[in-house]
Order: structure tokens, then C-alpha cells, then sequence
């Protein structure tokens, strides 16, 4: 039997995030909700609601998240996040999590000249954080990242770059590419289509040096669970931005050991 559940624990950390930093970089001048539905083939997954505020909130945005279908019945996934700006160099993320009714929390500072402050941190499983060094110098949250591309693609019409992600319980590295413009078709009644940007977001495996031993032991004793990247050493998630929508992300694609996870923006 296909394990539905296990399919939507690799990959809800990884579109999850990926939404509220989309949209982000989204020019709002009054509060917008954005609303997102994520299938495995026909099987839904996820539901992710986010709230982008008005420029002059200190409260970026937040965002409700919870397993839908199949999974949740397997495994059940609820969370709530915020991102609140400190200084123009410096903010916080702040998650609470239920994974199959076990807590996760991050409370996380993050500086673009310094190494994160892990404030709280409580794992799934019962880990300890992540050491932090001196190659997390600058990192981001797994949003934040996705900002930093959004930005690219209104500055140059392009979205390559090259990142470095920090969350507490993983690292890795992301690259993005630019692939080019296509007339995206809406595949669902209530999906948005039309011309867009569509770049490849490569989740690239952090070198297992940098990785403490102690928690990697605990977290990934068997290598299944370097989350996002399972067995392999790079993730792709093919994205598509909306020209008439402000270059709002409207579709993502990552491929699965079987069939396809896809997330698109209701109507």
C-alpha cells in the first residue's frame, strides 16, 4: 500500500514555508489572505491560509496550515506561524506546530550580518537544535528564502540566486533557477492560469560534516528523515509566478517517489 502519510511529512515542511515568503514580496497596501490547496494526484493533502498585513504592521504575515484528506486521518499536521520585523536587518519567526499531536515550536531571530539566535526549539521527536556555526552566518528561515527570489524576479525578471537555510532542525542550501515564461494553464475549476515567470527551486543536501552527530543519531539514525531531501541530494520544486498578478505564485510542482505534489492558488 502506498503510504499517503509519508509523502505529506516529507513534503508539507517544504511548500509550507515556501508560500508566505512567495507572497511576501507581493506589493500590499491593505491586508490580503491568500488561500492554497495541495494534492498528491488526486489525493488532497493540505489546506494553507496566509495572511500578508499592511506594510506598517509589525506582524509581516502569518499563516494557518493543517493536513486535509487521507493524511490527516494517518497523520494528523497543524500549525500557525508569524514573521515580525525587528530592525531592517533583523527579525523573528515564530512557529507552533502539532505533528500527530506532538508539538513542534521555533522561535528564531534572524540577522543578515550575524548567525541566528535560537530562542525556543522544540522537536517532533524529542531532538536538540541544530549547533549553530559560523556558516549559518546570514542564513534565513525557510520563507525568508523565498522573499530573496520573489525580489529577483521583480528587480531583473529572472529569479537566480543562491541561499543558505536554517531552521533549527535542518541546513541546507537553495538554487535558484531562472527556466523561463510559459502561458501556465488552469488545470482545476478553481485554479488561476495565464502567463508566468516559472523558475526551479533546487533544495540542495548540506555536506553531512556540518551535521552534529548527536542529532543527526537521534533524527535520522537510518538516513530517511533529512528532511526535505530524503534519500536524495537535491529536491526540485518548479514554481510558477503570475505576470498579471504581480508576479503572485499561483502553482508549485515537486515530484514524488510516485506521481506528483502539486499546490495551487484558489480563485
Amino acid at each position: 500500500m502506498i503510504d499517503i502519510n509519508r509523502k505529506f511529512k516529507a513534503k508539507k515542511c517544504v511548500y509550507i514555508p515556501l508560500l508566505v515568503y512567495l507572497l511576501l514580496g507581493h506589493e500590499i497596501v491593505l491586508s490580503e489572505v491568500f488561500h492554497y490547496k495541495m494534492h498528491w494526484g488526486f489525493f488532497p493533502l493540505a489546506e494553507v491560509v496566509i495572511k500578508i498585513n499592511e506594510a506598517n504592521s509589525p506582524i509581516r504575515a502569518e499563516f494557518n496550515a493543517k493536513s486535509t484528506g487521507p493524511s490527516h486521518f494517518l497523520r494528523s499536521y497543524t500549525a500557525k506561524a508569524s514573521i515580525t520585523k525587528l530592525t531592517d536587518e533583523s527579525y523573528i519567526y515564530d512557529m507552533n506546530g502539532l505533528d500527530n499531536n506532538k508539538i513542534e515550536r521555533r522561535l528564531i531571530e534572524y540577522s543578515s550580518n550575524a548567525v541566528p539566535i535560537i530562542y525556543d526549539f522544540i522537536d517532533d521527536k524529542g531532538a536538540p537544535s541544530l549547533k549553530i556555526n559560523d556558516i549559518d552566518k546570514g542564513a534565513v528561515d525557510p520563507f525568508s528564502v523565498m522573499l530573496n527570489i520573489m525580489i529577483e524576479i521583480k528587480n531583473s525578471k529572472s529569479c537566480n540566486g543562491f541561499y543558505s537555510v536554517f531552521d533549527g532542525k535542518r541546513r541546507y542550501k537553495v538554487k535558484a533557477e531562472f527556466i523561463g515564461y510559459i502561458n501556465l494553464t488552469s488545470d482545476r475549476k478553481w485554479t488561476v492560469g495565464g502567463e508566468t515567470v516559472h523558475c526551479r527551486i533546487n533544495l540542495i543536501k548540506e555536506n553531512k560534516d556540518n551535521i552534529d552527530i548527536g542529532v543527526k543519531n537521534k533524527l535520522n539514525q537510518d538516513g530517511k528523515n533529512e528532511w526535505p531531501l530524503e534519500y536524495r541530494n537535491m529536491r526540485t520544486i518548479d514554481t510558477w509566478f503570475a505576470l498579471n498578478k504581480n508576479y503572485q505564485p499561483i502553482k508549485f510542482v515537486m515530484k514524488a517517489t510516485l506521481g506528483k505534489v502539486k499546490g495551487r492558488l484558489v480563485q
